[in-house]
């Protein structure tokens, strides 16, 4: 069996490639920080490319100790990204725990076939940051309330809530432990009468 070298270059479809450029040359080194940048998707005919003005920061736990760091991103308005839902806030996970860079895309796309609710989206891309190439990631949509993600009313008493781990319980915002021992972080909204967080304290524990 033999294979045509110049068939598969003809038919192959190129990763979208994201350039972020920072003020200054900079690096990102904080969570807390926003940096400001240049952002550009070239989309290779397969998604339309895309610039803008964005503002750049660190993400994660375990994994922004890793040399190859997560991000996350702020547009100046809000963007549908190589063709997922309109929005100003993205994530760039790096996988690096994950050398074959495919867990977390299975996952994604599984759940985005299984579930009628809304679920993340995301797609593979090579990032260069400040010229130089920082390796495969994967862009996607953060996971918060809003038009084109989760359709919750967090004014109408709503909440998003993450699982997290106990060794992290100072670092959370408005954690608490539930009735079997796992540590939960209140999301949104972000600040909490000491009623409300109760009421979801025992929203939780019902379920």
């Amino acid at each position: 069996y033999t294979v045509d070298v110049n068939w598969l270059t003809d038919n192959a479809v190129s990763v979208p490639r994201i350039d972020i450029d920072i003020e200054g040359g900079k690096s990102v080194t904080s969570k807390t920080v926003y940096l400001d940048a240049n952002f550009r998707i070239t989309g290779y005919g397969v998604y339309e490319n895309f610039e803008d003005s964005v503002q750049i920061k660190g993400r994660g736990n375990s994994t922004w100790r890793k040399s190859k760091k997560p991000f996350l991103l702020r547009l100046s308005d809000k963007a549908g990204l190589l063709n997922m839902g309109e929005d100003s806030d993205w994530v760039l996970l790096a996988n690096t725990s994950d050398e074959s860079n495919l867990h977390n895309k299975l996952i994604f796309d599984m759940a985005n076939r299984a579930c009628k609710e809304w679920t993340p989206q995301c797609e593979f891309v090579d990032l260069y940051l400040n010229g130089q190439y920082n390796g495969l990631y994967l862009l996607a949509e953060k996971i918060e309330s809003g038009k084109n993600r989760l359709d919750i009313d967090v004014g109408a008493g709503d909440f998003l809530c993450s699982v997290d781990f106990s060794v992290r319980t100072e670092t959370l915002e408005n954690p608490f432990c539930t009735e079997s021992g796992r540590t939960i972080a209140v999301c949104e909204p972000n600040i909490l009468s000491d009623e409300a967080k109760k009421r979801i304290m025992d929203l939780v524990n019902q379920q």
